[in-house]
């Protein structure tokens, strides 16, 4: 039995697969479009929690973010269910129409970084990202996708 059937059963026709992110967990979106799903695999379980405890703690701060409909854990992984945000992907618009929606995209931009850091609950300081980062490159595991054409030529270690 695949993953998509563990977490929707025999209504996974309602769900259609949606591009990956770079986590490589399936996405789905809802037939409707008001909801996505995200499955992570047994090995992304920890992540995938962490993303719907972040969500949960953002609700109600002032930052549009999806509202957690649904978490469920399998031995095989886990699925995240959470509201759809009005709007179009940014990845998805015209130069002309990304520019138009800068100053939403600022306007978000600014009440995340407005939130106390005192309160806030989750580690992302530079010392652990630096870190992070460092583990990745050691590895040689830097996608390049996500490199500027400039530095996709650069050597691995």
């Amino acid at each position: 039995m695949n993953r998509t059937n563990i977490f929707f059963g025999e209504s996974h026709s309602d769900w259609l697969p949606v591009r990956g992110g770079e986590s490589g967990d399936f996405v789905f979106r809802r037939g409707d479009g008001h909801a996505f799903a995200k499955i992570a695999p047994a090995s992304r379980r920890g992540e995938l929690a962490g993303e719907r405890d972040r969500l949960i703690w953002l609700k109600g701060r002032g930052v549009a973010c999806p509202e957690v409909i649904n978490w469920q854990e399998e031995q095989e992984g886990a699925c995240l269910v959470i509201t759809a945000i009005p709007g179009v992907p940014a990845a998805d618009l015209s130069g002309a129409d990304l520019l138009k929606a800068w100053p939403s995209m600022g306007q978000q931009l600014g009440a995340v970084h407005s939130l106390s850091v005192d309160q806030c609950p989750f580690e992302r300081r530079l010392s652990r990202m630096f870190g992070r980062a460092v583990d990745v490159v050691s590895r040689n595991a830097v996608n390049p996708d996500f490199l500027p054409d400039e530095d996709k030529s650069t050597p691995q270690l």
